[in-house]
């Protein structure tokens, strides 16, 4: 991956089967915690930012269009990396999106999901 990890960024990734769509909304370097959701959707090309609209890209669109999958999943800097990440754009991170952090226990006392398998 060649660029730091962005709150609010959007990347596409690889999955078991062709590829999906993770956004980050929050990151914890000191934990080595970054806090992804992952969406429903599967491609079986990888999508590039290029190729979204402004429209698609607001939060609340992504969600109706590609489905939520995990609302908040913490995983470590290693297991996003195996993802195979590719930054495709940022939004900031919008008020359902807070809540589903604070929802799903915080981010300072986690333990981060550490296996090597796909979203």
């Amino acid at each position: 991956m060649g660029s730091a990890i962005q709150v609010g960024a959007v990347y596409s990734v690889a999955r078991s089967k062709g590829f999906g769509v993770v956004r980050v909304l929050a990151y914890k370097p000191q934990l080595n915690t970054i806090f992804a959701r992952v969406y429903e959707a599967r491609f079986e090309e990888r999508k590039r930012g290029d190729e979204i609209s402004e429209r698609a890209r607001d939060p609340d669109v992504m969600l109706k269009e590609l489905g939520m999958g995990v609302g908040v999943l913490p995983v470590t800097l290693r297991v996003f990396q195996y993802w195979q990440p590719e930054y495709m754009f940022s939004k900031e991170i919008n008020d359902e999106e807070k809540k589903n952090l604070e929802e799903s226990g915080g981010i300072e006392d986690v333990s981060p999901w550490d296996d090597l398998v796909y979203p």
